[in-house]
Order: C-alpha cells, then sequence, then structure tokens
C-alpha cells in the first residue's frame, strides 16, 4: 500500500485538513516500518520547510529510503543529504532511437519502410537525447508514412510542431513560470542565439546590461546582479557547459536545445533567427534578430529593414561583408546591441554614429585598422575588438564616458590604449579590461581610474617610465581583481628593446645603489629577494639601469592581496619584491634573464599550480625556495613545471621529507644539465624531456606513477629497470625521440596496468623485451620510425 493511499484511509478523500493531523498521521503510517517515498520534481528551497519535514521520517526502521527528484540544484543544498545527487545525463542516442520507434511504429514495422529510417535518426538527434522529446515526436510519427510528411518535421522548428505544444512544452513551462519575472526576460532574450550557439558567462551579462535586463542597484555593480541571475540559470539547468571551454581557460556554455525551443515559444515573433530564409509573418512586432548568413552569401535580408523597431542585431556570417553596410545605421535607430563578430569589415562608416541609444559593439575577429571617431559619441557600455590583429589605433577611450567593458585581446598591433600625449581631466571607470597595452602613463592613469575586475594582462611594461607611473595603476587597490599578468617586451615577455631605458641612460647611471631588502618575511610573502645583486665583477646580462626600473616598476604594481593567479613574463630585474599574496593559487613565471635566484614560494599556503621557464641564470635551487622556516613548504601544490632551464645544475631535497605533500603532476623539460631532483612519493604524473640521462637513475625509487613520458634524451642509452619496477601501477608510458636507445628492460612485460605504450623514433633500439604478451590491460601500442627493431615470434 502507498504512503497516498494510507493516508486517505485514515483521513478521508476530500476536503482540508489540518496541517498537525496530517504530520501525526503521516508519522504513524511511517513509524517502525521500512519505508520508500518518492518526491518528484521538488521545487521548494527554503531549508526551514524541509527543517519541519524531516523528523516525519525519522521513525523508520534501517533501510528505509527517499529519493527526491529536482530540476533546481538550490533543492539539492537546502536537503542537505547525506549522499551525493545523482546528476541524470541525456538518453544515449541508441536508446533514445529505441524508444522513437515504439512510438513511431507498430512492432516490427519499421522494416516495412526503410526509406524512413534515416530521417528519423535525424529526428531523434534533433530531440537531443530526451526522452519526453523523442516519445512525444515519435507519437506524432505514428500515422506518417510518407517521406515529405518525416521531412516536414525533421525541418520544422521543435516548437512549432503539435507534439512539442501538447506534451513537451507543459513541462518546460514549469520551470519557467517557477522563474522571478526578471528572469524570465533575461531567459527570452537568449532566444536570439541560434542553436548550439556557445557564450561565456560576461559576454550574456554585457548584453542583458545593453538590453535593460539588469536593474541598478545602490549596493551592487550590475556586473555583480548579472553574475547572480547567470547563477540561477546554472542552477536551474537552464544554461550547461559547453564540452569545448577554451582548454579550461575561459568556460563558456549553450542551451539545450528543448530550453532553446522554450525560449522561443515564450518570446513568438519578438524575436527572430533568419537562417532560412525570411519568416511568413510580419516582421513588425521584432525587437530582436539574428542573422545567420549561409556559405553563399553575406547580404542582408532586404524586408529584415522593415523592423523598424529592432532593438538587438547580431550576425554570423558564413561569409564577409568587408564594409558594414550603412543602412543598417540609418534603419535602426533604436539598435541597443550591434554584434558583427567575424563579419570580416574592413571599414566602418562614420554613419554609426547616427546610433545614439547603441550600448554594445562587437567588432571582434574583423580587419580594421581604425575606428571612427564618431564612435567616440555614443552611450557604449561594451566595445569588443578581440583578434582585431590590423587595428592600430583606438579612439580616445577618455571621452567615452559610460564605456565599461573594453576588450582588446589579440590586438598585436596596437602600441597603446591612451594616447600619452592626449591629456583628460575624466576617464570612464572601466569594469572589464582584459588586456592594457602600455605606451605611456596615460594607460596607467586608465587603470588607477577603473574599478577593474575578474582579469588583466598589463603588456609593453618597457614602456613605463619610472615607478610613479607605475603607482598610477594603483593595482592594490583593486580588491575584485583575480587574475594578474605582467609582460614587459613585445611579445609577452620577449625581451627585445626597452627605449625608455635606452633613451635616460646617463640619468641612472647617476642613481644610488637600492638598499638589500629586509630579512623579516610574513608566512605567505610570494616574491621576497633571496639574494643580493652581483659583485661589481659579476655585472648581470643586461645592464643596471634596465634591472633597477624593472623593480621600480614591479613595486609600483603591487596586486591587492584577494590576487588568485599571477603570471610575470620578461622582467628585467634582479631581485623580487616583497608581497603578501596569501590566496594565490596558480602561478606563471618566465624569462627573467636576469635571475639567478628563484624567489621564495614554498610559503604560498593555497598555491596549487607552479608554472616556472626560461630562467637561464639559474644554477641552483636551494633551500630559500621552500622557504625558510616553513614547517611544510608547498602543502597545496599538486602541478609543478621547470622548463627551459639551461644552467640549472643542482636541485636540493633538503625540504624533500616534508615538501611538496600532495603534488601529482611534474614537468621538467630543456634542463640539460640537472642530474639529480628530489624525489615526490606521491607523484602520479612524470615527464621528463630534453633532460640529462643521469636524472632517470635518480627518481628510480619512485613508486607511485601512472603517467611517465620521456623524451628528447638523446644520450639515454638504457632505461633504469627499477624505474619500471617500482611503478607496476603505470597505465600510459611514453619514449619519445631516444635515439641511442637501445634496449628496453625485461620489467617492462610486468606493466599489467599499461593501458598506452608509445616508442617513437627511437632509431637504434634493436628489440622488445620478453614478456609483453602478459600487457593485457594495453588498449594503445605505437612503435614508430624504430628501423632496426626486431620484433620476436
Amino acid at each position: 500500500m502507498t504512503v497516498v493511499e494510507g493516508l486517505n484511509l485514515q483521513l478521508g478523500e476530500g476536503g482540508s485538513v489540518d496541517l498537525d493531523v496530517l504530520q501525526s498521521t503521516l508519522w504513524g503510517l511511517l513509524h517502525k516500518k521500512r519505508y520508500l517515498i518518492v518526491l518528484d520534481d521538488v521545487w521548494s528551497e527554503k531549508q526551514s520547510e524541509w527543517d519541519k519535514l524531516r523528523p516525519l521520517f525519522r521513525g523508520g526502521v534501517d533501510g528505509s529510503k527517499i529519493i527526491v527528484t529536482t530540476r533546481s540544484k538550490k533543492v539539492e543544498l537546502s536537503i542537505d543529504a547525506p549522499t551525493l545527487p545523482y546528476y541524470l545525463k541525456g538518453l544515449p542516442g541508441d536508446d533514445c532511437w529505441v524508444l522513437f520507434k515504439q512510438r513511431a511504429f507498430c512492432q516490427g514495422e519499421e522494416k516495412q519502410h526503410p526509406n524512413l529510417l534515416p530521417n528519423g535518426k535525424r529526428i531523434v538527434k534533433k530531440c537531443g537525447c530526451v526522452p519526453l522529446a523523442a516519445r512525444a515526436v515519435g507519437s506524432l510519427m505514428r500515422f506518417k508514412r510518407t517521406e515529405i510528411e518525416w521531412l516536414y518535421v525533421l525541418y520544422s522548428d521543435l516548437w512549432n510542431l503539435d507534439a512539442f505544444q501538447g506534451q513537451i512544452l507543459p513541462a518546460l513551462r514549469l520551470s519557467y513560470f517557477h522563474l522571478p519575472p526578471h528572469l524570465r526576460k533575461c531567459f527570452a532574450f537568449c532566444s536570439v542565439f541560434p542553436k548550439s550557439y556557445e557564450f561565456t558567462m560576461s559576454k550574456l551579462i554585457f548584453l542583458w546590461m545593453a538590453e535593460d535586463l539588469i536593474l541598478p542597484d545602490k549596493c551592487k555593480e550590475p556586473e555583480d546582479i548579472g553574475i547572480e541571475f547567470f547563477n540561477e540559470f546554472l542552477w536551474m539547468s537552464f544554461f550547461q557547459e559547453a564540452s569545448n571551454c577554451n582548454n579550461g581557460s575561459i568556460k563558456e556554455y549553450r542551451m539545450h536545445d528543448i530550453i532553446h525551443d522554450l525560449a522561443r515559444s515564450v518570446t513568438g515573433d519578438r524575436s527572430l533567427i533568419l537562417e532560412h530564409g525570411l519568416p511568413t509573418s510580419s516582421l513588425g512586432s521584432a525587437i530582436r534578430s539574428s542573422v545567420v548568413c549561409d556559405f553563399r552569401t553575406a547580404t542582408i535580408p532586404e524586408a529584415l529593414y522593415g523592423a523598424k523597431h529592432l532593438r538587438t542585431l547580431l550576425f554570423f556570417p558564413g561569409r564577409e561583408f568587408i564594409e558594414a553596410p550603412q543602412k543598417v545605421f540609418s534603419s535602426f535607430k533604436l539598435l541597443k546591441v550591434l554584434d558583427m563578430s567575424g563579419c570580416g569589415i574592413v571599414n566602418l562608416d562614420k554613419s554609426i554614429g547616427e546610433l545614439k541609444l547603441l550600448r554594445y559593439l562587437d567588432l571582434s575577429y574583423t580587419h580594421m585598422k581604425t575606428l571612427p571617431p564618431s564612435i567616440e559619441t555614443l552611450s557604449l557600455q561594451t566595445l569588443n575588438l578581440r583578434n582585431c590583429y590590423n587595428l592600430i589605433g583606438l579612439p580616445k577611450i577618455p571621452m567615452m564616458a559610460t564605456l565599461r567593458h573594453l576588450i582588446l585581446v589579440g590586438c598585436e598591433a596596437l602600441t597603446s590604449t591612451v594616447p600619452d600625449y592626449f591629456r583628460f581631466e575624466f576617464f570612464p571607470v572601466l569594469q572589464f579590461l582584459p588586456v592594457c597595452i602600455v605606451g605611456g602613463s596615460g594607460d596607467l592613469e586608465l587603470l588607477g581610474r577603473s574599478n577593474l575586475r575578474d582579469s588583466l594582462d598589463i603588456k609593453r611594461l618597457g614602456n613605463v617610465r619610472s615607478a610613479g607611473d607605475a603607482n598610477k595603476a594603483k593595482l592594490v587597490d583593486k580588491q575584485n581583481l583575480f587574475s594578474l599578468g605582467l609582460y614587459w617586451g613585445n611579445n609577452d615577455g620577449d625581451l627585445t628593446s626597452y627605449p625608455v631605458v635606452e633613451a635616460n641612460m646617463a640619468r641612472f647611471q647617476e642613481k644610488k645603489q637600492l638598499d638589500s631588502p629586509g630579512s623579516s618575511r610574513d608566512q605567505h610573502i610570494l616574491l621576497s629577494s633571496v639574494q643580493r645583486r652581483p659583485p661589481p665583477s659579476e655585472p648581470p646580462k643586461r645592464s643596471q639601469p634596465v634591472a633597477r626600473l624593472g623593480e621600480d616598476v614591479i613595486e609600483g604594481l603591487q596586486p591587492h592581496q584577494n590576487l588568485k593567479r599571477l603570471s610575470v613574463k620578461g622582467y628585467p630585474g634582479i631581485r623580487f619584491p616583497q608581497w603578501t599574496l596569501p590566496n594565490l593559487i596558480m602561478v606563471d613565471l618566465a624569462n627573467f634573464k636576469n635571475c639567478d635566484h628563484l624567489p621564495v614560494l614554498g610559503n604560498l599556503p593555497l598555491l596549487n599550480t607552479l608554472f616556472l621557464g626560461g630562467m637561464e641564470a639559474v644554477k641552483c635551487i636551494g633551500m630559500d625556495f621552500y622557504g625558510k622556516g616553513m614547517g611544510r613548504p608547498f602543502p597545496s601544490l599538486e602541478e609543478l613545471v621547470f622548463r627551459g632551464f639551461p644552467n640549472l645544475e643542482e636541485w636540493s631535497s633538503a625540504y624533500a621529507n616534508n615538501a611538496f605533500l600532495i603534488l601529482r603532476k611534474v614537468i621538467v623539460s630543456k634542463c640539460p644539465n640537472l642530474k639529480t631532483m628530489p624525489l615526490f612519493q606521491p607523484l602520479q604524473h612524470l615527464e621528463m624531456r630534453d633532460c640529462n640521462p643521469v636524472i632517470l637513475k635518480s627518481i628510480e625509487n619512485l613508486n607511485s606513477l601512472s603517467i611517465l613520458a620521456i623524451e628528447k634524451v638523446p644520450e639515454l642509452f638504457f632505461l633504469p629497470g627499477g624505474l619500471l619496477a617500482n611503478n607496476s601501477i603505470l597505465t600510459s608510458l611514453e619514449i619519445i625521440s631516444c635515439p641511442n636507445l637501445r634496449s628496453l628492460p625485461s620489467e617492462l612485460g610486468n606493466l599489467t596496468a599499461l593501458i598506452s605504450l608509445t616508442i617513437r623514433w627511437c632509431e637504434e633500439l634493436s628489440s622488445l623485451p620478453d614478456g609483453l604478451e602478459n600487457l593485457k590491460a594495453l588498449e594503445s601500442l605505437e612503435i614508430s620510425d624504430c628501423q632496426y627493431c626486431i620484433f620476436a615470434k
């Protein structure tokens, strides 16, 4: 008997029941019984309500279970369940096809209609692995037996089908109506994207802001409110992470096709996607449109100009426009959003200045060299110029008072962000500036007057004239800045010339020697100076003025202690600044040509990933690297990469027993003189590339490796057998470009857990050891360009 049936028997069907009586009756039914209760499609996110419900279930015996299904991840957190949640995935394609066939055909009938099956499988794919959609559309096809009928369904928008309106839509609309009104508007806006379109969180928030869908708040910036909105959609599974997320650096999201159909259904003819020609209905009510051009044409449909109330216009070109049609600027006076990303525009007409309401302008991935001055008269909030490789000049940014988001990533031809010869009393308060190109002090002043958040890369720091100019950036006040990159040279740390220093060499020659730093160190010091300047007989590789200016500049660019990621490349100084950055989780330091010691990094309590490279003068990794007086150096480090240490000879293992306690991955590359390294016993992933073969002997006692790669070790004649014998749990082994390797140890045949084995470009390898038939788990085997290798029968 179900619990509901028991309640009906004891309380009687129909009529209202006092809550206390209901709770008492429920408790009586469950007391000292083993039960299974399913709470289906739960929406309550208030923990206080769950606190009232929880005592009713405590009287059951061992083995009692409660299953809760929900569409909201917030419900999961409110329940405080003792077990981890199970997230349902889409039905596998083959199973979805079986479900569709059961609805579309009688048993075995599909064999009589083989001509329908290919289109049927394409329709199933359109259902997006959603069982409800496959079942509903399958039922729709039950009495359709001509190819024309099936093609009609295949090429129709799912949300226009009767099956969607009658069966799928009611279930989906429950999620939509559960949203508060302000989120419904934000969701409806997303109907302008084509299906499967991938977007970043920041882009969507900037679009919402341009459309006035984020109301102002005295206590919060609209970007912060937008993040809250976006997270609500994630909690409700309206958005999902895309499969390819730019290698994890920037997450991208998309809407499931069924959710996209829901968005289209709630907006109706107010939103258009011109992908397969113009709709038959009037365009007069359209306020948003996206134009998806195919490979044959890059023209804008003439009838679209009839949509005089258009506020959002997005282009997804298949070919390039060369020049933006001027008619766009004269016809759509109410435009707030114009996205022409990837349109191949070379010239932008000055008539764009007629779009007085324009807030969002995306010209990324175009070929323009300059922008018309009329852009300065617009009320832009967002100007996206990402990867405009030919762009050599910007409008006068200080004159664009409403600008909040300026995106210059990949604008390699730019030499500055703000012309240094201009003097402006007012600057825009930028919130989002991923890249700032320094041409002079004006660029740093722009940073100082901005309330920057998320990430910032400052490039061409060799153009900074003094510590005073560096201080203008006021990075120490940017508490919402979590990722910072500091780059000298012309190519993210590629040292070339320093014109400011070379032009003022005499002034630097008269400058007094800087005092060496004090000995006191904070527990969380990131870059504490651990070496003194070389004596006069050992000058640094570059001139003293260059090094001193670099030290002054980096001191003036001290970030806020909330920083989580720091990248410094091409730094010309000799000593490192003393910064307290306790929240760092990632550090990337490269191309420090003048430094002969590594900074103190072992004291960073949260450091998870460390990349060090291009340290040509470093000969020894000593105890200072770990941090003197630190009981357990590098307590949180999991990944360590050393690349490009041509003169490194020694790596101290003084702290080996206490340091790197959770280290999982190590890559050592281009360290030809390093012969020993500490043993990292918890290590699981090790790559040794372009290294001295002697170092392999020093790591022979490692015993926890699952992945091992050895590459470009020309003097390696024999692989130490102990390295394989002690790591019997290896699942992946790569030996590449070891031209003098003559044999492999017999222990290779004992790696019963090995899944992948790659041996490539080992010309002198003459044979493989016996016992390879024991590699029962092997799934991938590659032996290539080993011309003398003989396989035994």
